[in-house]
């Protein structure tokens, strides 16, 4: 019977913020939030043992386990280039609250394109909307 490869070692428990849990499972799936909690603390792990700090948090995690078709060059390229496209608008968001005019202004980007990006940064509880008005706050 093919199943998850054994996973032994160290057990912790962990607190996550209300909702958190229920992020994970909608973005992992049923039965895998254990796995996507291991593979994104590798990542995680990964990256900070890199010279270039980045936001690890939007670091797509695409291990091939996951998956039963192996990703294509492009399906890799498009998930880095989202990545990418996550961490330079959460990095400015970091830097001063904006709305998403102007952050498109200072990013050079279409309007839109900042808005399904600040969409997906609000649905992975990386930013939130404060104040109303579509101003846009780090988490």
């Amino acid at each position: 019977m093919a199943g998850r490869e054994k996973v032994g070692g160290d057990v912790t428990p962990v607190r996550f913020a209300d909702g958190v849990l229920a992020q994970i499972d909608a973005v992992a799936g049923k039965g895998k939030r254990a796995e996507f909690i291991r593979d994104a603390v590798a990542a995680a792990l990964k990256l900070s043992q890199k010279s270039v700090p980045a936001s690890p948090a939007v670091r797509p995690v695409l291990p091939s386990s996951r998956r039963s078709v192996p990703l294509t060059e492009a399906q890799r390229v498009a998930a880095n280039e989202r990545a990418d496209k996550m961490t330079a608008l959460l990095d400015a968001i970091r830097l001063r609250a904006m709305t998403a005019r102007e952050a498109a202004a200072e990013l050079g980007w279409p309007e839109l394109l900042v808005a399904k990006v600040a969409d997906k940064l609000a649905a992975a509880g990386m930013i939130h909307f404060p104040r109303g008005a579509g101003v846009m706050v780090a988490i």
